[in-house]
């Protein structure tokens, strides 16, 4: 939890690179004691897409986000709030990276497709 909230500090001051390596120690250790299938390592999951989101990352983001909500649907009863939240990050970030022309357009739209037909109906209730 420690490591959790000191990557969310250094993330609010704008050190990114210190926040992630937090958040990567904070994974490390909720694998080894309570395993990824968990709402803890979700959250972290989210975490770190928020502060690749905030570098205008946004294909690191979105693979975090998308990590998250792997685990967030399993349970959308509980966790209605976070798939919300993190799924419209997730949107924001295909949203950009349609704005990239460095960014392949048909595998971007080809992976909006899965994750709508995956997340959508979450999202958008």
């Amino acid at each position: 939890i420690s490591l959790n909230n000191l990557g969310s500090l250094f993330s609010s001051m704008k050190q990114h690179d210190i926040a992630v390596d937090l958040y990567g120690k904070c994974l490390s250790v909720w694998e080894a004691i309570i395993g990824k299938d968990n709402e803890r390592f979700a959250t972290t999951l989210g975490n770190i897409g928020i502060v690749y989101y905030r570098q205008k990352e946004y294909g690191s983001a979105l693979a975090y986000f998308e990590e998250a909500l792997e685990f967030y649907a399993k349970h959308p009863e509980q966790y209605t709030d976070s798939i919300k939240s993190i799924g419209e990050l997730a949107v924001a970030c295909f949203y950009y990276l349609q704005q990239d022309v460095n960014v392949d357009q048909n595998e971007l739209q080809k992976d909006l497709n899965i994750f709508k037909s995956k997340y959508a109906t979450y999202i958008l209730n």
